[in-house]
């Protein structure tokens, strides 16, 4: 766990006020970077400076700076991991061509995990790249089908294909685009 994020769960799990010295105590984090990261933290309006309080100790004076968390769901959202960025296809094809050179067949789920890309996507994006020969079933085990590569295409970069005219040339008959069906629906109830 990265710093920013250890700072940021810690303030998250106080109930109320909390001073830059209680924070640096229970991290065991250096207090100038505890400072540094609760002014980012100020700029970004999570968290708001309270009160600069003075104290007098034997040896030398001292301040308290008090700070209050303003906004918890944001300052949960600064510190949450971030997600892969990329298209969709990039990531699918990345985990397509790592799990093959490894070991030679991957599934639905290997995509949907580690690709970080939804059920319904991942599958779209295997209907694709079956369609134009891409790839192919090698058999079936208990997570679904296993997939592997036909050869066609072998390399890190992702295939680019003609979705449209793969979906238009070998999708299913539309019928609700089919405008004499809609005429005759009309002519049936009288409605012209």
């Amino acid at each position: 766990m990265n710093k920013i994020r250890m700072i940021g769960s810690t303030i998250l799990g106080y109930r109320g006020l909390f001073s830059i010295d209680k924070l640096a105590k229970d991290t065991k984090i250096d207090l100038r970077y505890c400072t540094n990261t609760l002014f980012k933290f100020c700029r970004q309006g999570l968290t708001k400076k309270i009160s600069k309080l003075r104290y007098e100790r034997a040896d030398h004076p001292g301040f308290v700076i008090i700070y209050l968390v303003v906004d918890r769901k944001g300052l949960a959202a600064r510190i949450a991991p971030k997600l892969r960025k990329g298209p969709v296809q990039d990531r699918a094809w990345s985990v397509i061509w790592n799990k093959f050179k490894v070991s030679r067949a991957f599934n639905l789920h290997d995509i949907v995990v580690l690709g970080n890309v939804n059920k319904g996507t991942a599958k779209w994006y295997f209907k694709i790249l079956r369609r134009a020969n891409i790839i192919a079933k090698s058999h079936r085990t208990s997570r679904g089908f296993e997939w592997r590569l036909t050869g066609k295409h072998l390399g890190p970069s992702r295939p680019y294909l003609q979705y449209e005219k793969l979906t238009r040339d070998f999708g299913p008959e539309r019928p609700y685009l089919d405008c004499s069906r809609k005429r005759k629906k009309t002519e049936k109830h009288g409605l012209n």
